[in-house]
């Protein structure tokens, strides 16, 4: 025990002790910036990488005057008529199960744009679920269907098909789809594999007007129950709008 006790006098009044503690305490100090730093720079990368999926998956770029509107449907579906927000196993909240209507608008609400707004746009991910059997979500704007999603379990393809371009330009309104997931299970019965579309409708001035009042509507033409086929609206974003509730 003596000897150790005379080992360790020596090395504190040995000056290479001191250099050898400050250096613990400056290595410390910098491995501690190192990890903030770290962090910091993770969730920057993590922004970024959000930003360039949302580019590869078809959502427009906000450059527009007015208000923004996101909604996940996790705080329910205010300001939406037809339907409420639901917890769906295996993929959470989302504006639905959307059931049959004989293709006929269920779910609406109407968003009001700007009138300094060029553009407007109206994003969302359109989930098709269950055993979808050719059978179509509906997408209409100010009810003029603008576009149909049919879906087929059978040979597991899915088909986006938008109205005559000229009419819709005469409108206003371009119409584009991007399929984002295909062969997937994002919730119902678990028999039959699900696919996802994200849905981008842009809307301009037509001759100097301003875009007003744009009513958004949703129906099927399902024709089993919601626990056998139906559709989900999920990440709904519009910019452009001049809404308070947005």
């Amino acid at each position: 025990m003596h000897a150790i006790q005379t080992a360790f006098r020596k090395f504190l009044r040995h000056e290479h002790g001191v250099i050898n503690v400050e250096y613990v305490l400056i290595a410390a100090a910098a491995t501690g910036i190192a990890i903030m730093t770290a962090e910091t720079g993770w969730a920057g990368l993590g922004s970024m990488a959000g930003g360039i999926k949302g580019e590869m998956a078809g959502r427009p770029i906000d450059t527009s005057v007015g208000i923004s509107y996101n909604d996940g449907f996790d705080n329910g579906a205010y300001g939406w008529s037809g339907y409420t927000a639901t917890e769906v196993a295996g993929i959470g909240t989302v504006l639905g199960p959307i059931g049959g209507s004989g293709g006929s608008q269920t779910l609406t609400r109407t968003f009001s744009f700007d009138p300094a707004a060029e553009e407007g746009s109206v994003t969302f991910d359109l989930l098709a679920m269950d055993s979808l059997d050719n059978e179509s979500g509906i997408i209409y704007i100010n009810d003029t269907e603008v576009a149909r999603l049919t879906r087929n379990h059978a040979d597991n393809s899915s088909s986006f098909v938008t109205a005559d371009a000229e009419a819709l330009a005469e409108m206003g309104i371009d119409v584009s789809a991007l399929e984002v997931s295909e062969d997937r299970q994002f919730g119902g019965s678990e028999g039959w594999d699900d696919a996802g579309t994200t849905v981008t409708i842009r809307m301009s001035k037509v001759d100097g007007e301003p875009i007003g009042d744009v009513k958004f509507g949703f129906g099927s033409d399902a024709n089993q129950d919601v626990e056998d086929e139906s559709f989900a609206i999920d990440n709904f974003r519009a910019t452009g709008l001049d809404d308070p509730d947005a």
